[in-house]
């Protein structure tokens, strides 16, 4: 796959892979044209966008032609196919030859020099996996290997529901135990017994044994602040790196920041909910309002995780603890009302 948003590969990005002779593999494969006439020649396209979704995802280039090696790039030839109407013919097929449904691939044209386009088409490394095409009552399952394209064989098979069920109950059992220990306590540093909001970060990567593991530098270098935090200090731990925003003149924090070497992130603000004059009270307007400070974390966390190249799909958790009794404050409510309680 090639390490870039799909938005910002251009031609030079292709060419590269060429003059570098990068080989297909698992995550990238190339195609010298394209032919979507015949019924057998629209299930191999199915056959192979379905083996990426079922695999580590990747990137198939059309109008990409291979040398007299077999799987090594050797000119940019491209297609000559009106990019929006096969955009088009493709999107249709997979809703209807593809179940369950693959959810955010993408399809860009890239112009070359002989006037025609190279056809990217990314897939994601699917979470509602495993993919079956089903075109003309097909019923089959494929996956990938360096070697290309194969059929999953019953146990394989087998394995590929369970592990789709397991990831869910994996996820929720991590996010329970961390809220239990939260609510414990037990935190990567000292902060206030008051109301918290609680923001995490979960990359499919990191409970299907894809074995992401950052680098301590690349954290420490590009990791952002905590939720509701403008400066930070950090440390290195077993789980990764560290960032807090310690009190003035106290041995507590506010806010942290917990980048794990999988690419989970864990942030945890005690500030913005601590009771305000007595009052107990979740402010909804201005630009330091409870919406806008978690929109900028969420955005902040995101384009770091991509940054250092942590793979999507991810999915975000927001959790309030310790709100009971708080109400939902706005300058804007209709006077004679102070709120919306939290119960």
């Amino acid at each position: 796959m090639i390490q870039k948003p799909i938005e910002d590969i251009n031609a030079d990005d292709i060419a590269m892979l060429i003059s570098n002779k990068v080989p297909e593999s698992k995550t990238i494969e190339y195609k010298a044209g394209i032919s979507l006439k015949k019924d057998e020649e629209k299930k191999e396209f199915l056959y192979d966008i379905s083996s990426f979704a079922n695999a580590s995802g990747g990137d198939i280039l059309f109008g990409v032609a291979e040398g007299e090696e077999k799987g090594i790039p050797q000119s940019m030839e491209g297609i000559e196919e009106n990019m929006d109407e096969l955009k088009l013919k493709i999107e249709n097929m997979l809703r209807d030859s593809i179940v369950p449904r693959i959810v955010n691939l993408k399809i860009k044209g890239i112009p070359v020099q002989n006037g025609k386009n190279i056809m990217i088409i990314r897939v994601p490394r699917s979470f509602n996996s495993p993919h079956q095409v089903t075109y003309q009552r097909v019923d089959r399952f494929y996956s990938r290997s360096n070697s290309g394209k194969y059929i999953l064989d019953v146990h394989e098979l087998r394995n590929a529901f369970l592990l789709s069920e397991s990831l869910v109950q994996r996820m929720k059992a991590f996010i329970n135990d961390r809220l239990a220990r939260i609510v414990a306590g037990e935190t990567f540093v000292d902060i206030p017994e008051t109301a918290k909001i609680i923001l995490h970060f979960l990359p499919v990567s990191a409970f299907d044994n894809q074995h992401i593991n950052l680098s301590v530098d690349d954290i420490k270098n590009k990791s952002p602040f905590p939720l509701g935090g403008g400066s930070s200090d950090r440390r290195v731990n077993l789980e990764g790196v560290l960032n807090f925003t310690q009190l003035p003149g106290k041995s507590i924090c506010d806010a942290y920041l917990q980048v794990y070497r999988t690419g989970i992130l864990e942030t945890v603000n005690a500030n913005i909910l601590g009771p305000s004059n007595g009052k107990k009270q979740i402010y909804t307007d201005g630009d330091y309002s409870f919406e806008y400070i978690i929109l900028r974390s969420i955005a902040s966390c995101l384009k770091f995780l991509e940054q250092v190249n942590v793979p999507t799909p991810m999915y975000c958790f927001l959790n309030l603890i310790g709100v009971k009794g708080y109400f939902m404050h706005s300058a804007h409510l209709i006077p004679g009302r102070t709120g919306v309680r939290m119960i």
